[in-house]
């Protein structure tokens, strides 16, 4: 029986709800939509670049997954948009070398 379906039988049993997680989704939501923005911004560039050097469309999934959360974890801030994409690609050029 799987987590889903445990809690769902306690919940039925004891007859009450877990309380509301609103406090948690709202703190996810401004990370959630930083993690679509570098999605639909930067993963066909980074999917390129890691293909380029690799040959692999594995490989370059791969890395662009961890570049991503690399980009995403960044604590600094970019000077520019063409700040941001210059280190995405270099982070994804070393990705891609290292590997």
């Amino acid at each position: 029986m799987g987590a889903w379906s445990t809690s769902a039988a306690h919940e039925a049993r004891d007859g009450h709800r877990q309380p509301s997680r609103a406090k948690d989704d709202s703190a996810r939501r401004p990370i959630e939509a930083e993690a679509n923005r570098l999605v639909e911004t930067y993963a066909d560039t980074i999917l390129r670049v890691s293909y380029t050097y690799l040959r692999s469309t594995q490989d370059a999934e791969d890395i662009c997954q961890d570049v991503l959360l690399k980009a995403l974890g960044h604590t600094g801030s970019f000077d520019s948009a063409e700040h941001e994409r210059a280190w995405i690609v270099r982070v994804a050029i070393n990705a891609a070398k290292d590997l």
